[in-house]
């Protein structure tokens, strides 16, 4: 039987009848729900308001506890209470009083101030009967020893309910606690603040709005402590009794479980109604607001008429938009719904009539560019898919996804080719791919994968595969993870290619770079790559240890301008090879990291690499010790040079140096009483002595000679050098001296000092001819770490520094790194021996100090010197001596072969009253001995002379006399008497010139002494 169809009106009539059927249903639903709904929304609105009474209650607790707490910060409360506690009971009252006027008053709502001791005893109060109460159990007190807080007490100072603020006190001075603060407040000044807020009265004081413009005397608002009790009476209600117990489910709740409700109920009178509560633990309070159910539900009817005419309304309209949707929208929707049809099935040159301007002849024009659309991309591609499927065999490389959820695996073509598999004989899982990778490795691959699922590494691994022949091949496998919105693995796409060939490549490549770098690494000789601006570009270990680098690494992160000692040799060498010039076996000079001067020998060329990048390739040899022992060498033969001269002028400088010391000091003996002739002698004498100072000055230089140090203050030094080094210069040039604020102890030989700075003085002088400026000054310096690699020599300590400048012609730096060799010198032929400078650089290393000098061409000269700093106290300056030893009688053999020196010590001898027998050579002495063995007692012989030497008379003489006594006296080293074998044990020997005095006094001594005694060498 065929069914009978509807026509459109008889199916637009059973829509409407069907949406009224619903329409009932929904206006008995929306009667039920909107009746819920008013009660939630009576419950939410009494919420809200109770989320008022709340903040008033705390703010009207806050406020109760800043006030306290303003009261504890009153230092007069603070001292007053501690008076009394000490005892001072006057203060009682006193405090009272204060309180009463100045606190009191403040507020309103306060009843009472009371303050108590930390054992709970009430020491004053605004209400003097409360005195010596015991609060020591009340919460409040507990609380208040703690800190600032506010409760609720039921034994307060009125017998009534209060609200009691509290506050620690602390001593004024010490800040320990000292006793608590109260201030009690009647609960009826809440109760005020309450109906205000609920009367529609606005309360500026604690900031808050009425909750309605009118008063609602459907609501109750009231507070109940956890005896059920009323603190507060509801508001709009007068004949409540406060003592009636309130025993409803909220005040349970809250009393039980803390727990705070909002719904319906029956409350302390038994009547429905609709309320919330707020649990106040703080205070022990439960806040209640309340509405009665049958005022909250009035409107009930009133909205269920209003939602059954708004029903039948709506039931009729959409009854007219059904008829006119079916007949506008629908058919046309169905229409292209046929159309999307075919194109999902494939048939993309369907077209879709468009039949209006509106949306759905939009829609109807979309449908035909989307299969228009579909059609040129699917060409597009299978194309494409094409070219890819090529570029995989090309790469070897081929595309996979796994389906981490079904296990399912799909493979392009390529990846069957790699593993030498039928598309068609194999079926794809991941078990059976993880069985075709190389049993050694499948852990690896496992863990890869196992980490890129669910650790979320990058999946990037190089493995092995074993072919079905045994074949291996190692592959390069990469992929991505997808995950789902529960952050779960759901895919795992990547490729895999074939790279075998390149590996092989890569091995064979590596093993040659290991050989070639072995090879390079193995030589003492470094090998370099530096670009044009001085980058480091590659370097062998040589290069790395030379530099005392820690890692090649961290010598590649410098520049080469920072290891030169002259920054622009490394441009020098750039210009001269871009010139065509060779660079071969160049002494170059680098500072290493570590701050070692080394000499290295550098040969380099020029290179270009493949983008045409130029740069410098080449060698470098570390040539430290074998430039330090050619240096040594050259050093050395100065040295001896230099000896050997001061050897050979020593005996005759020294024969002339005594005639003029024993000539000065002959007239201070015979003109001492003339101030004028005691004065130019003196001058000699002191000159004498530094004509020897500076012989010994040479042969210190030289090692030839030891040094006499003494603690003297440095500054002494330079004012009584000032004169001499006047006498020095021209008058046309200006010395200033500018001397430490302080003394500084050095342990020197003071002449062999002014010897240096005679020496400084005449070079400036000789640097200034047309006039000029000298500055000499001293300070304290410390040698640190700094200064020790800057310089490359000194040890750590505190030094006397003198600085000596000039304003000078200057000197080029050629000309400083040569100025302290011997015989070096700038001045002209016969102007200079080139010995000062190298004499004063020996003395100042004897000295254990150092020296350094700064000059520029044409901008002067500044030598600094460094002497080490003593901490034992400077010696007084010895006067010249003047002879007062003890004269003689006894005869006496004097053997010296310049007459000069001869003459001058027999008169000095004669001047004591010794009798002087006089020998000008060795053969003489001799035969004077043979005829006044029994007159003399003492032998005065010179060492080295014409015919026969010292030692040689010595041993003659001692054969005809064996206990003769002798006094050797020489003007050559200790170090040539040594070499020719004179010096010998028991004998006392003298080095010229000899000052009177200690000639007189040696002379004295062995005569004097019992046996020849055993003196030694004497400077």
């Amino acid at each position: 039987m065929k069914k009978r169809s509807l026509t459109l009106l008889q199916k637009t009539f059973l829509a409407v009848l069907v949406v009224s059927i619903p329409l009932i249903i929904v206006f008995l639903y929306n009667y039920n729900k909107n009746t819920k709904y008013i009660k939630e929304d009576a419950i939410r609105d009494l919420a809200n308001a109770e989320s008022v009474y709340e903040g008033l209650i705390y703010q009207f607790l806050e406020k109760a506890e800043n006030r306290v707490q303003d009261f504890s910060s009153d230092g007069y409360i603070k001292d007053e209470a501690q008076k009394i506690l000490e005892g001072q009971k006057s203060s009682v009252k006193i405090l009272s009083d204060y309180i009463s006027k100045n606190k009191l008053t403040l507020d309103n709502a306060i009843n009472t101030i009371s303050i108590m001791s930390l054992d709970g005893k009430v020491l004053t109060s605004t209400n003097t009967s409360t005195i010596g109460n015991d609060f020591s159990s009340e919460e409040f007190f507990l609380r208040g020893k703690d800190g600032i807080s506010a409760a609720s007490s039921e034994n307060g100072t009125s017998g009534l309910t209060e609200i009691v603020a509290s506050a620690p006190l602390a001593n004024i001075s010490t800040g320990t606690p000292i006793g608590v603060i109260a201030s009690f407040i009647h609960t009826s000044e809440l109760n005020k603040v309450l109906e205000k807020t609920m009367t529609g009265e606005h309360d500026i004081e604690h900031g808050v709005l009425p909750l309605t413009e009118e008063k609602d005397d459907n609501i109750e608002v009231y507070l109940v402590n956890y005896n059920k009790r009323f603190i507060i009476k509801p508001v709009f209600v007068r004949d409540e009794v406060l003592n009636l117990k309130v025993d409803t489910l909220p005040v349970n709740k809250c009393i039980k479980s803390n727990e705070e409700f909002a719904g319906f109920y029956k409350n302390h009178r038994n009547v429905d109604v609709a309320g919330a509560s707020v649990c106040l633990p703080q205070m022990k309070w439960v806040l209640l607001i309340e509405a009665d159910t049958n005022n909250i539900l009035a409107h009930t009817k009133e909205i269920g008429r209003n939602i059954a005419i708004t029903a039948f309304i709506v039931a009729g309209i959409i009854a007219v938009l059904f008829t006119v949707f079916y007949e506008v929208v629908v058919k046309q929707i169905r229409k292209i719904s046929v159309g999307a049809e075919k194109i999902a099935g494939g048939n993309y040159n369907i077209t879709i009539p468009i039949e209006s301007g509106d949306e759905i002849g939009m829609l109807s024009r979309s449908f035909n560019k989307m299969a228009s659309d579909i059609d040129r991309r699917t060409t597009a591609l299978e194309e494409s898919e094409k070219n890819l499927n090529e570029a995989q065999q090309i790469a070897k490389l081929g595309s996979w996804d796994w389906d981490v959820v079904k296990n399912i695996l799909y493979w392009s073509d390529e990846i069957y080719n790699i593993l030498g598999l039928n598309k068609g004989e194999f079926t794809i899982t991941y078990e059976a791919f993880i069985n075709y990778v190389h049993p050694d490795d499948r852990e690896l691959v496992k863990r890869t994968i196992h980490d890129a699922l669910y650790n979320k590494k990058a999946y990037v691994v190089d493995y092995r595969i074993l072919l079905r022949d045994g074949r291996e091949k190692i592959v390069h496998g990469q992929g991505v993870v997808a995950f789902n919105d529960m952050d779960e693995p759901i895919r795992l796409l990547g490729t895999i290619q074939d790279i075998t060939e390149r590996k092989k490549m890569e091995m064979f490549q590596l093993e040659l770079q290991r050989k070639y770098e072995e090879l390079i690494n193995s030589l003492n000789v470094g090998i370099f790559n530096v670009d044009v601006a001085g980058n480091i570009l590659e370097i062998n270990n040589a290069c790395v240890s030379m530099a005392e680098a820690p890692s090649r690494e961290e010598l590649v992160k410098h520049n080469i301008l920072d290891l030169l000692r002259d920054r622009n040799k490394f441009k020098e060498i750039v210009d001269r090879l871009s010139k065509g010039d060779i660079i071969r076996d160049e002494e170059i000079e680098f500072i290493t990291l570590k701050g070692n001067k080394i000499w290295t020998s550098v040969s380099t060329i020029l290179k270009k690499d493949k983008k045409g990048n130029t740069y410098l390739g080449g060698i470098i040899e570390n040539i430290t010790d074998k430039k330090a022992i050619e240096d040594q060498l050259k050093h050395s033969q100065k040295l001896e040079a230099v000896g050997i001269l001061a050897g050979g002028i020593a005996h005759d400088f020294n024969n002339i140096l005594s005639a003029i010391m024993n000539y000065g000091n002959l007239l201070l003996m015979k003109r001492g009483g003339d101030e004028t002739t005691k004065k130019f002698a003196e001058q000699i004498v002191s000159a004498s002595e530094k004509g020897a100072s500076l012989t010994k000055g040479i042969l210190a230089f030289t090692r030839k000679q030891v040094i006499n140090p003494q603690v003297v203050d440095l500054n002494e030094i330079i004012e009584r050098t000032e004169k001499i080094l006047m006498r020095l210069i021209n008058e046309d040039i200006e010395m200033n001296i500018n001397l430490a604020d302080r003394a500084l102890n050095v342990n020197i030989d003071e002449v062999q000092i002014d010897q240096i700075l005679m020496n400084l003085a005449t070079n400036a002088r000789d640097a200034m001819p047309n006039g000029g400026k000298i500055t000499i000054g001293t300070s304290l310096y410390e040698i640190n770490g700094e200064f020790i690699r800057t310089y490359g020599y000194g040890n750590p300590g505190s030094y006397a520094m003198i600085s000596f400048a000039d304003t000078g012609i200057g000197m080029d730096e050629e000309t400083i790194k040569k100025i302290f060799e011997p015989f070096f010198t700038t001045k002209g032929l016969g102007k200079g021996t080139g010995l000062g400078l190298s004499i004063s650089y020996g003395i100042i290393k004897q000295h254990n100090g150092f020296i350094n000098v700064f000059s520029e061409l044409g901008n002067g000269t500044e030598f600094n010197i460094y002497l080490p700093l003593t901490t034992q106290e400077a010696k007084e300056r010895k006067p010249i001596e003047v002879i007062t030893t003890i004269s003689g009688s006894e005869t006496l053999l004097l053997v010296e072969d310049n007459s000069l020196v001869r003459d001058t010590t027999r008169v000095i001898l004669e001047e004591y009253g010794y009798k002087v027998i006089e020998a000008v050579d060795g053969e003489d002495a001799v035969q004077k001995f043979n005829k006044n063995k029994d007159n003399i007692k003492l032998i005065i012989s010179d060492m080295i002379m014409p015919k026969k030497s010292g030692k040689e008379v010595y041993e003659e003489i001692k054969k005809i006399s064996p206990d003769v006594k002798v006094i050797f006296v020489s003007g050559y080293t200790a170090d040539q008497i040594k070499t020719k074998d004179i010096s010998e044990d028991g004998i006392s020997l003298l080095f010229k010139p000899i000052t009177p005095n200690k000639l007189l006094k040696k002379v004295r001594e062995v005569i004097d002494s019992p046996n020849n005694p055993k003196f030694g060498l004497k400077a």
